[in-house]
C-alpha cells in the first residue's frame, strides 16, 4: 500500500529539514543547490530525508516512514 503525504505534512517535512540544514546538519545528497529549502526539496524527491510522520486517524494509527510514501499534492489527485 502506497501512502501519500498531505500538503501540510510535506510542508512540515521540508521546513524541518531545511532548518536542520541551515543549522549545520549534513546534506544527504550531492547537489549544486545552495539554499536549504531547495536542498530539502531535492532530498525529499529522492526519499532520503530521515524523518517519519506520525499520523493518527479514526481508521489507522501509526508511523509512516518517508520511503513508503508517494508525494503528491491534494490538487493533483
Amino acid at each position: 500500500m502506497e501512502t501519500k503525504f498531505t500538503r501540510y505534512e510535506r510542508a512540515r517535512i521540508i521546513g524541518a529539514r531545511a532548518l536542520q540544514i541551515s543549522m549545520g546538519a549534513p546534506v544527504l545528497i550531492e547537489t549544486e543547490k545552495k539554499e536549504p529549502i531547495d536542498i530539502a526539496l531535492a532530498e525529499l524527491d529522492k526519499g532520503v530525508i530521515p524523518i517519519t510522520v506520525k499520523r493518527i486517524t479514526q481508521l489507522e494509527k501509526g508511523v509512516v516512514p518517508i520511503k513508503e510514501t508517494h508525494i503528491t499534492l491534494a490538487e493533483e489527485e
